[in-house]
This record gives C-alpha cells, sequence and structure tokens, in this order.
C-alpha cells in the first residue's frame, strides 16, 4: 500500500521584498482603478439625473402651458355661447312685443314730424 498526502501546509513563506514591493503597487492601482470607475459612474448617474429633472421640469411646462390654452379657450367658448344665449333672449323679447300701432291720416294730410315741418317751428 502506497501513502498518499491529502493536504499540504506551506508556513511561513518569506517573501523577497521587492515582490512584496510589486504586490503592494499592483493592489494600489487595482484600488485607483475601481475608485476611478465608481467616481467614473456616479458622475454619470448624476448627468443623467440632470437630465432626467430637466426634461420632467419641460415636459411639465409643456403641460401647463397645454392646459391653459385649453383653459382660456373653454373659457372663450364659454363666453360665445353666453353671448348667443343673450343675444337669442334678447330676439325672443323683441318678437313677443305687440305689434307697432300705425294710424293712418286721411289724403292730403301729412304728418308734421314727418315732413320736416311742425306748426310750432315757425316755417323753417
Amino acid at each position: 500500500m502506497r501513502a498518499q498526502a491529502l493536504r499540504y501546509e506551506i508556513r511561513d513563506i518569506q517573501v523577497p521584498q521587492k515582490i512584496k514591493d510589486a504586490m503592494d503597487q499592483q493592489a494600489e492601482a487595482e484600488r485607483r482603478k475601481r475608485a476611478h470607475v465608481l467616481d467614473s459612474e456616479a458622475e454619470q448617474l448624476s448627468d443623467i439625473n440632470i437630465a432626467e429633472g430637466r426634461k420632467r421640469a419641460q415636459v411639465l411646462a409643456s403641460e401647463a402651458d397645454y392646459q391653459e390654452r385649453v383653459n382660456r379657450a373653454r373659457g372663450d367658448a364659454e363666453a360665445v355661447v353666453l353671448l348667443a344665449d343673450a343675444t337669442a333672449a334678447s330676439i325672443k323679447k323683441v318678437t313677443r312685443l305687440p305689434p307697432p300701432v300705425y294710424f293712418f291720416l286721411p289724403q292730403g294730410l301729412a304728418a308734421p314730424a314727418l315732413s320736416g315741418q311742425h306748426p310750432s317751428w315757425g316755417g323753417c
């Protein structure tokens, strides 16, 4: 029967200082790279949020302008309807008045007010 090693244990490794320095530099470079990526992503999200805020503000301003124009148009339409109703009511009142009374003068007599002369005017 042969003996098999199931586990190896390495203890107390002495790494040369140059390799330690290189590993530290590599780790520092990785940290700086991650920090730079995170800063870049944060700046990108900030720009996106600002752009979306401006877009939303523009949409809201446009909707407010639209609503204002709709309200003004509805008000103008209501004013036209009210004016038309008032005009129709006036016409109905006028048509309900009794017919005018006409006086017919005998032949040869002219109404003084119609002829332009009145007895009190002294023949002007």
